[in-house]
């Protein structure tokens, strides 16, 4: 098994080794443990005390140490209490192995770490030296939207999870990027005009490469700042606070449930932990050979996922998408495009889970243009894919970042170009007039929501739910139809392949996530 397999959450017993007596006789100590594994073998973590995920208040051990054996994977770490907490003195040092797991077992073996641990110094009335026998039973990767405080308000889940929204926010990714594809002819693009789904502004030119120069980016941060605004009416109608965005990117080690230092009015000599909602729930889900082969194997999803990936590629990245120098020198439109196709997509699949049929729970990736309603679950909340990354809580996290990345390249303008960009409202929506930094007066968000194409089709806030959802079935249809077409002749097969990224098919967010580096 890779090391993958092994990150992340487990139950952790310790018994005393006795030969004799009943088990809560035996029972040493039990608590949650969570563990990161680098590639290089630094093994780091927490063991949590007491072992409830999402306890009110806890108290810490912070691991540290090494893999010592790959083939089978065994790992030797130190645990310490923290400095200043109820359990500053105890130190205590781990060796163990992944357990042996039987193909046949019946039903599938959870998998375990077995191993021993010994007390490295007193503390209390417990003297150094002791031993014992551990088990740290792996758990289940609890979804964002069921860790507390983390998940949205059942009022926005049931809004983004129904039919239209899902099909809209599908229809809407999945249009732009297939509007260059060579199997689109003109005919195809004049049916999905009359419905009123068209493009005057793609994000890709014909040859596959990133437009920066006709202001198709606008249109991605435009209509995602207009579905912030829906969510927000409706947190605010609940008198509820709004999702909090990612001021920066989390950390590499941040865990699923995050825990912060309070004063202990009873003891202040004394440092506790207690349950910080703001900042859980942000755990990546590991690379693990399910999600790896839903993917198609692409060495690029694993990396995204890994401490190197965030350190070497999306930080230093992030940093200059909002370094005033870089942004400056950028258009509206090209701004918007480079974050969409880099950084945003990205972060969509780092923080990806394994996606699952929601009728069967078997893994598997909703295609591309199968819209069948069973996609439409409250619980389909799939970050990687267009129909249900939007009912994710993170989503939202990493939205707020990405429009917050508007005010930077404001601010930027405003000091580098005094008065050329000017504020104003677009259709109800903060935003800006036309100029040499803004190209488009009528950025797209979808048929119906006051846009500019809102007269070719009713829908949206401004037609009939029922006909706004026969639209957008009939705009899929179009495009699988499209989409299942042979090449039309050879040369544009030649042409079709020689663009082409040589690996799998990919769905959703995947198709637009790989760098260049991993053609």
């Amino acid at each position: 098994m890779s090391i993958d397999e092994a990150i992340g959450y487990y139950t952790y017993r310790s018994f005393l080794n006795r030969p004799v007596g009943a088990p809560n006789d035996i029972l040493w100590g039990e608590g949650e443990m969570f563990l990161l594994i680098s590639d290089e073998g630094n093994v780091t973590g927490t063991l949590a005390f007491p072992a409830e995920a999402g306890a009110e208040q806890k108290d810490f051990m912070d691991l540290s140490g090494t893999v010592t054996a790959w083939d089978k994977l065994a790992f030797r770490f130190v645990g310490k209490g923290r400095a200043g907490s109820a359990i500053a003195d105890y130190e205590y040092e781990y060796d163990c192995r992944v357990a042996h797991e039987w193909d046949t077992a019946t039903p599938p073996q959870r998998r375990s770490l077995v191993g021993t641990v010994r007390r490295n110094k007193d503390h209390g009335q417990a003297q150094a030296g002791a031993t014992a026998t551990f088990i740290a039973v792996e758990r289940d990767l609890v979804e964002p939207r069921t860790v507390p405080g983390v998940g949205l308000i059942p009022e926005v889940v049931a809004m983004l999870s129904e039919r239209v929204h899902r099909l809209r926010h599908t229809v809407w990714h999945t249009v732009r990027g297939d509007w260059q594809s060579p199997k689109m002819t003109a005919a195809d693009r004049d049916r999905l005009k009359k419905l009123g789904w068209y493009l005057t502004d793609p994000p890709f030119r014909p040859d596959n490469v990133l437009d920066l120069t006709n202001g198709a980016g606008e249109d991605f941060l435009y209509m995602h700042r207009r579905m912030i605004r829906m969510v927000h009416d409706v947190y605010d109608a609940a008198g509820k606070p709004r999702p909090s965005a990612w001021a920066q990117l989390p950390p590499a080690n941040a865990p699923q449930f995050a825990y912060k230092e309070v004063s202990n009015p009873a003891n202040p000599a004394v440092k506790t932990y207690v349950y910080d909602s703001d900042s859980s729930g942000v755990m990546v889900p590991p690379p693990t050979a399910a999600f790896l082969a839903q993917v198609g194997g692409v060495p690029f999803f694993r990396f995204n996922k890994t401490a190197r990936g965030l350190t070497n590629l999306m930080r230093n990245l992030a940093t200059s998408l909002r370094n005033p120098r870089v942004v400056s020198q950028l258009t509206l439109g090209a701004y918007g495009n480079l974050i969409e196709f880099t950084i945003h997509n990205w972060m969509h699949m780092r923080w990806a889970t394994l996606s699952r049929d929601p009728k069967s729970g078997v893994p598997t990736v909703r295609g591309d243009y199968e819209i069948d309603a069973k996609w439409d679950a409250a619980e389909n909340d799939y970050l990687g894919d267009f129909h249900s990354s939007h009912v994710n809580p993170i989503f939202w996290k990493l939205h707020g970042w990405v429009d917050d990345c508007i005010a930077v390249w404001q601010a930027a303008h405003d000091a580098a170009h005094p008065g050329q960009v000017r504020p104003q409202e677009v259709r109800g929506i903060p935003w800006f007039a036309t100029g040499p930094w803004v190209i488009k007066a009528d950025p797209f968000d979808w048929p119906g929501a006051g846009g500019p194409h809102a007269h070719e089709h009713g829908g949206g806030h401004g037609g009939h739910p029922g006909d706004e959802q026969k639209v957008l079935e009939q705009v899929m249809a179009i495009l699988k139809e499209v989409n299942d077409r042979p090449e039309a002749a050879p040369a544009a097969l030649a042409e079709a392949v020689r663009r082409a990224r040589p690996m799998p098919r990919l769905s959703g967010f995947a198709r637009f996530s790989v760098p260049d580096s991993e053609e």
